[in-house]
């Protein structure tokens, strides 16, 4: 009962962390820091996987850096997790 509890409280922090990095991440995309729809969010979220010590310890300038190139490292992965079919292309002559 005990661990269900922390299970619970755990998940419930994890949350509000994650509400959190998405609400910088709108400001981030206003201010054209970042370029992410809000459906990348989570994947960026997770792809980023910034430590809670960091969250805690850094100071907003150092946070923003990470982020943009924690950004930088996540568009060249997500480049290479497309896999391009013949189909997505119109190869006919007009």
């Amino acid at each position: 009962r005990e661990r269900n509890r922390i299970e619970i409280e755990r998940l419930k922090y994890e949350d509000k962390k994650r509400d959190l990095l998405k609400e910088l991440f709108h400001l981030y995309v206003d201010f054209d820091i970042i370029d992410l729809t809000n459906e990348e969010f989570d994947e960026f979220i997770d792809f980023m996987n910034v430590s809670d010590e960091f969250l805690r310890t850094s100071s907003q300038y150092e946070f923003l850096v990470f982020v943009k190139e924690q950004f930088v490292r996540y568009k060249a992965w997500r480049r290479n997790q497309i896999k391009w079919k013949p189909e997505d292309f119109n190869f006919d002559e007009n």
